[in-house]
């Protein structure tokens, strides 16, 4: 029978947000109640979560644990939607026979571990409008000045904040950053990659410390890194040294639109400048076979209306994967859905969409919340106001529908 909550992010992978606590993946909810600051990451990865879940996961039953931390893909596998689990449905025999009956981790040389964690901040240069602002210092002083003229316009802060009340993140440190490189430097030979995780990576400069202690210790060789960044700031002169010395990098570019519809949804991108470096930084990865650098979307309210001319834009250089796109969903905030759009501009776009992703297309064309779209014109028009930027000009597909 086939095992319908299992998943491989459990038995390979150790994840926290910034300031949320450790979880299988980016998808789960952070409902443990230990994080960086309070316990080493293999320490977490081999402790009695991880060890249940593992446990609970190989005897195939949804329970209230697993639902827990998973909720998120059984939901979605509930309504008959594609899940990350159901990509993650399978594991290699190796890494099965790393771990005891248990759950426990064997002493053993296999490489297969991705430390996902945050250790390093959340800072970010930039004030993306659907941005989760636990995840960005930008982002949270940009909400912080809107916080009264939102509640003022009965615009629901928390659906901005997603998962705040999982927001327990200890700060006493009794775990120091140093203990944290000490033990990956100790676990090396474990680990596949490193991802690091955001922010921007590019500001969140203790990372650079940990990648700096592998390379000076020779455990970086065998490691892959992995990014999801903006682009604004990471350019090859900075980066070559991490580039050269580890096995690859993987580069996931975010960007939701060209030029300056990217500017406003990515508030403030410079476009000339983020393209340059991704460029610069193809160029080397082609040129060595050290890596690679693809886009990552998330379609929103504003972003979909020219997703196809984004795509294809992408497409023609090499900057997006055909077979296996990455184009996120967007669920939260509930007003920047792209089912709550007109239905004309539904109409106008799907079949464009639906070239492209159809879980994207079913998405649009479910019926459309019009008090979520009211609020959403609100929202834009006090973000035009706090950052001189004119959101009606940029996208007059959907202004032409504002009061």
């Amino acid at each position: 029978m086939e095992n319908k909550v299992f998943c491989s992010k459990p038995f390979k992978e150790i994840f926290n947000h910034p300031e949320l606590n450790y979880a299988p993946c980016c998808w789960a909810y952070p409902a443990s109640k230990e994080n960086p600051n309070t316990r080493l990451p293999i320490d977490h990865f081999n402790g009695e979560d991880f060890k249940r879940l593992r446990r609970e996961m190989l005897q195939g039953k949804k329970t209230d644990f697993l639902c827990s931390y998973c909720k998120y893909c059984y939901d979605r596998e509930d309504e008959n939607i594609e899940s990350p689990r159901m990509k993650n449905a399978n594991i290699s025999k190796t890494i099965l026979d790393s771990f005891n009956a248990d759950g426990s981790l064997k002493p053993n040389q296999n490489k297969f571990i991705n430390i996902a964690i945050n250790a390093y901040g959340d800072n970010c240069n930039l004030e993306c409008y659907g941005c989760n602002p636990l995840v960005s210092t930008s982002r949270k002083s940009a909400m912080d000045k809107l916080h009264n003229q939102i509640i003022d316009n009965n615009i629901d802060i928390l659906d901005f904040y997603g998962n705040l009340k999982y927001k327990c993140f200890d700060k006493s440190e009794s775990v120091k950053f140093e203990d944290i490189v000490d033990q990956i430097v100790e676990y090396a030979d474990n680990i596949s990659s490193l991802t690091i995780v955001g922010g921007e990576p590019m500001l969140m400069k203790k990372h650079f410390i940990l990648l700096d202690k592998l390379i000076e210790v020779n455990k970086s060789r065998n490691i892959t890194l992995n990014y999801v960044s903006n682009m604004t700031l990471m350019n090859l002169n900075n980066m070559k040294i991490y580039f050269e010395n580890f096995s690859k990098t993987n580069i996931q570019w975010s960007v939701d639109a060209l030029g300056e519809r990217n500017y406003w949804l990515r508030y403030p991108t410079n476009w000339e400048q983020t393209t340059k470096n991704v460029f610069e930084i193809e160029k080397y990865f082609n040129t060595y076979k050290k890596g690679s650098i693809f886009a990552t979307i998330t379609p929103s309210m504003l972003g979909i209306i020219t997703l196809r001319k984004t795509y294809n834009w992408l497409l023609t250089r090499n900057l997006i994967n055909k077979k296996d796109p990455i184009i996120n969903l967007m669920v939260k905030p509930e007003l920047l859905r792209t089912r709550n759009l007109p239905e004309e501009i539904k109409n106008n776009i799907k079949y464009d969409i639906k070239i492209i992703s159809e879980l994207h297309y079913e998405d649009l064309i479910k019926p459309r919340n019009d008090t979520q779209f009211k609020l959403a014109i609100k929202y834009f028009d006090l973000l035009d106001k706090s950052r001189g930027t004119d959101w009606r000009s940029t996208f007059p597909e959907v202004a032409k529908y504002a009061n």
